[in-house]
Order: structure tokens, then C-alpha cells, then sequence
């Protein structure tokens, strides 16, 4: 028998062995061969993957955390890795929900990957976003939680995220499409809060070529902002589909987000002005928090008077 075949036989029983143990629930055991496993075949990925299951079944996050990190940087090729980083990667997208049976499994990846060191995480998030089969909705997702875990790169994924969402929604029949809302309830506000985000400051795109932003790019975020906020309260307040972003909670955030754009042009005073009467589209008691803010005539239209 070649020496290769009968060395992966001995690999293959002594993992065999730990999976036995852990079925049967001596944990102790199944760690004791896991670890003989691992001196003896440290270059083995199959015996180093299973170390990392141990580790996980036995819920020990730190030591898992660990186990990855090291098959990363040793066998950051091997599909079965992939498989698993990629589910890292979608536990970080999922939202958390109580009627999920799946849910426990998800806060327990999302906790692996904290553990995880900053610069594996950037990788493997970065490695996830260049998929080009999840689409441009998941590359955005995926981009934004670079950007929330590392804030320095919101000037070009940020912007980047902003492009591909301005140019998916453009071709969308329904105004409220998923494109749109994340790029007005996720992408715009992340721009407009960051403090990298500034006019006339040369911004390198990652294509390589340089954008300098104007405040006529800031106006034209906030015209999304505002079409998509005024469009799902008037379908809703007509009668049709409703939105969690409708009404109330919409306004707040147009609010909020005329205001930090207002701060990173520099305006000194916004005022606004209305056309005819705001009670058709937009309850009073939501106007009154934003500094008289009302509806024109139509209601994807916000007519803003900026004195500089």
C-alpha cells in the first residue's frame, strides 16, 4: 500500500475516533483524539476541520475562532472552508428574528466571526462581496458591513454601494423596490453621518479614478431620500401597500438626514416652503418635528428654499 493511502487511512480513522467519542457525548475523549490528530497530521485540512467542529460543538467560540483563523491562512482554498466562511457571511446578513428555528445557529456564527481577527474578517467579507452570483443587492449588504466594522473605507465602497444602487433602482418598475429602500434607509444616511464623507475633498474610487464631491451631489441624495419617503406614505395613506418606513418614521429620517446635509454644505438656514395644504399626504403632528417640512403639490416632490 503507497505510504500516501495508508496515511490518510490513519487520518481518517483517528477523526473517526473523535467523532465516535463526541456522538457519544465524552467531549474529553473526543479532544483527546481530535488533539493527537492534529500533531500527528498538521498539514491534514480534514483533521484540522474538525478541530474546528469540536470546538464549535462544544460552543467554545474563542478556541474556534482560533482553529479558523489557522485554516484560513493554511488552506484558504479548500471548499469545505468556503462553504463555511460563506455562511459566516449570511448569518452577518440575516436579521435577527424570534420565530426563526435556524436563530440560535445564527447568533452563534455571528459571534464566531467577532471573534474572528480584524484582518480575516476584512478578507473574508471582501472575498464575499466579489461574488459576482449573490447580485448587487448582497455585494451592497455585504459592503455595508465592511464599512460599519471598518469605517475608513466608507469613502470608496460607501460611494461605490451609492453607484450600483442609483443605477439598479433607476431600471425598477416599482418606486419602493428593495434597491431603493437600501439605498435611502442604509447607504445615504451611512454617507451623510460619516465624517470621511466631505465636499471638495478628492475621493479615489476603487476603480482607481478620482471623484470630488459637490454639493449637488449631496441635493441629489437628498431628492431620493425624499421621493422614496413621499412615495411610501402617499401609497400607504391612499390605500395602498403599506411600508414600515411610512408616515411618522419616514418623516423623522428625512428629517434628520435634511439636517446633516444641510451641515456638511454649510447652510446656515433652511427653509421650507409648501404649495398647497400638507394635510393630504403628511399628519401635523409629523411636520411639527421637522422644522415645518411639508409636501408640495406632488408628492414624490419636496420644493426646498436653501439660503446660503
Amino acid at each position: 500500500m503507497p505510504l500516501s493511502v495508508a496515511r490518510e487511512l490513519d487520518c481518517e480513522w483517528v477523526v473517526g475516533r473523535c467523532k465516535s467519542y463526541l456522538e457519544r457525548g465524552d467531549k474529553h475523549g473526543a479532544k483527546a483524539w481530535i488533539l493527537t490528530a492534529r500533531s500527528l497530521f498538521p498539514g491534514d485540512f480534514s483533521v484540522q476541520y474538525e478541530a474546528f467542529c469540536l470546538h464549535m460543538s462544544c460552543e467554545e467560540l474563542k478556541e474556534a475562532a482560533m482553529a479558523l483563523t489557522d485554516l484560513f491562512n493554511v488552506f484558504p482554498r479548500e471548499a469545505q472552508l468556503q462553504s463555511c466562511l460563506t455562511g459566516l457571511v449570511e448569518a452577518l446578513l440575516t436579521p435577527p428574528t424570534t420565530d426563526d428555528p435556524q436563530e440560535k445557529v445564527t447568533a452563534q456564527k455571528k459571534l464566531l466571526f467577532n471573534q474572528l481577527p480584524a484582518n480575516v474578517q476584512k478578507s473574508v467579507l471582501l472575498h464575499a462581496a466579489a461574488d459576482e452570483n449573490g447580485g448587487v443587492l448582497r455585494q451592497c449588504k455585504v459592503w455595508l458591513v465592511i464599512i460599519k466594522l471598518f469605517p475608513d473605507m466608507v469613502k470608496t465602497l460607501g460611494l461605490d454601494a451609492y453607484d450600483l444602487l442609483s443605477k439598479e433602482q433607476s431600471t425598477a418598475v416599482m418606486a419602493d423596490n428593495q434597491s431603493r429602500e437600501l439605498l435611502v434607509c442604509e447607504v445615504i444616511p451611512l454617507l451623510l453621518a460619516s465624517p470621511e464623507i466631505r465636499l471638495e475633498l478628492p475621493v479615489v474610487r476603487s476603480s482607481g479614478q478620482s471623484t470630488t464631491l459637490k454639493t449637488s451631489h449631496l441635493c441629489q441624495w437628498l431628492e431620493s431620500v425624499a421621493s422614496f419617503y413621499t412615495t411610501v406614505t402617499s401609497q400607504a395613506l391612499l390605500g395602498g401597500r403599506g411600508h414600515k418606513c411610512a408616515g411618522k418614521v419616514g418623516w423623522d429620517q428625512l428629517h434628520q438626514l435634511l439636517m446633516r446635509t444641510a451641515e456638511k454644505c454649510g447652510w446656515r438656514e433652511v427653509i421650507l416652503s409648501n404649495q398647497i395644504g400638507p394635510h393630504l399626504f403628511c399628519p401635523r403632528e409629523c411636520c411639527s418635528n421637522m422644522l415645518n417640512l411639508e409636501l408640495a403639490s406632488c408628492p414624490s416632490t419636496l420644493f426646498i428654499y436653501l439660503s446660503l
